[in-house]
C-alpha cells in the first residue's frame, strides 16, 4: 500500500504555522474566545482529508454545534478536527459527534493527549538523522517532489501473514525516483537513543546527555525496529521535533510524524504489540 502526498505543501503546513492542539475553548486567548462565543469566528472542519468551512456555535467550553447543511453525513461517535486559523497560529480541537440532531451536529471536544500510546520498556534502539534547513528550502522550491509512505500490507490478512512489516517514508523527485540528496542525508546519523513510546502520530526517543538546541524548521528521519515473537516491525518516518525534556542524564525528544499513520495500520500494529507482548516489554498508556 502506497500513500503519496505533496511534500512541499505538507511541510509548509507543518512548519510555517504554529499548531496548538487544545482540549477546551477555555484555553483560547481571551479576545479570541470572546469573539468565538459572540458567533464572530469561523473555522474549518477536517473530515476524511477534506476541509469544510463552518460557522462555530459554541454550546459551552467543551462542545459546539455545526450546521448539517455545511457538512457531509456524520454518525454518532465519529471523530473530526476543528481548525481555527489566526495569522500564524492554528488552534486545533479534536471533536467527537455526540448527537445527530435535526439541523445540527453536537460535537464534544476531546483531550488531544488521549491518543493511545504504547510505552516501550524493552530496549529498542532508535537512529535519528536530520534534513537540514538548506535541504528543506530545496523541498519548498520543488513542488513536484512528493512524500511517499510505503506500507507492505493492506489488510489484516496480509499483516498477519508477513514476518517483516515495514512503514517507510521516502522523498520522490519529479520523475518519481527517490531523491538523491535525501538518500545521502538519511545515511548520516545525528543521534542514537532508545524508543520510549509510540503512537499513531508521534514517538518519543531518549538519548544520553543533556541536549539543548533550536529545532526550528528541522525535519528528522526517525528509524527503529521492534522485534517481537517472530515478527519484525521496521519504521523509517519523517518527523518534526515538537519539544524535548531533560530527565536526569537523558534528554527525551518528542516527535510528531510528518503525517500520522493510517488508523487501519496503527490498529493492527497496536493490537499486535498488545497481543504478543511479554507484558514487561510493552504496555499501553
Amino acid at each position: 500500500m502506497r500513500e503519496k502526498i505533496s511534500l512541499a505543501l505538507k511541510l509548509r503546513e507543518r512548519i510555517n504555522y504554529q499548531n496548538l492542539s487544545l482540549k477546551s475553548f477555555a484555553k483560547l486567548p481571551n479576545p479570541l474566545k470572546k469573539l468565538l462565543f459572540e458567533g464572530k469566528i469561523n473555522g474549518l472542519i477536517i473530515y476524511q482529508k477534506q476541509a469544510y468551512p463552518v460557522q462555530i456555535k459554541p454550546s459551552d467550553e467543551q462542545s459546539f454545534l455545526l450546521s448539517k447543511s455545511l457538512l457531509p453525513n456524520l454518525n454518532t461517535n465519529e471523530i473530526i478536527l476543528l481548525v481555527i486559523p489566526q495569522e500564524l497560529t492554528r488552534y486545533i480541537f479534536q471533536g467527537k459527534v455526540l448527537e445527530v440532531q435535526e439541523d445540527f451536529y453536537l460535537i464534544g471536544i476531546l483531550d488531544p493527549r488521549s491518543e493511545p500510546r504504547i510505552l516501550i520498556t524493552k530496549p529498542v534502539p532508535a537512529f535519528i538523522s536530520i534534513l537540514p534547513k538548506e535541504y528543506i528550502q530545496r523541498v519548498f522550491q520543488n513542488d513536484g517532489w512528493s512524500l511517499l509512505r510505503e506500507i507492505n500490507f493492506a489488510n489484516e490478512v496480509e499483516f498477519q501473514s508477513l514476518s517483516e512489516i515495514h512503514i517507510y517514508d521516502l522523498i520522490l523527485n519529479e520523475k518519481l525516483n527517490v531523491e538523491e540528496e535525501f538518500t545521502k542525508q538519511i545515511q548520516r546519523i545525528f543521534l542514537t537513543g532508545f524508543l520510549k513510546d509510540l503512537s499513531r502520530s508521534g514517538a518519543c526517543v531518549a538519548v544520553k546527555g543533556k541536549i539543548n538546541f533550536d529545532p526550528e524548521n528541522l525535519v528528522f528521519y526517525l528509524r527503529f525496529e521492534i522485534h517481537e515473537k517472530a515478527k519484525l516491525l521496521k519504521f523509517a518516518l519523517l518527523s518534526l521535533l515538537k519539544g524535548f525534556s531533560i530527565h536526569g542524564e537523558e534528554t527525551f525528544l518528542h516527535f510528531n510524524h510528518l503525517t500520522s499513520l493510517k488508523p487501519m495500520a496503527w490498529d493492527l500494529i497496536q493490537n499486535w504489540l498488545e497481543s504478543t507482548q511479554s507484558k514487561e516489554g510493552f504496555k499501553e498508556n
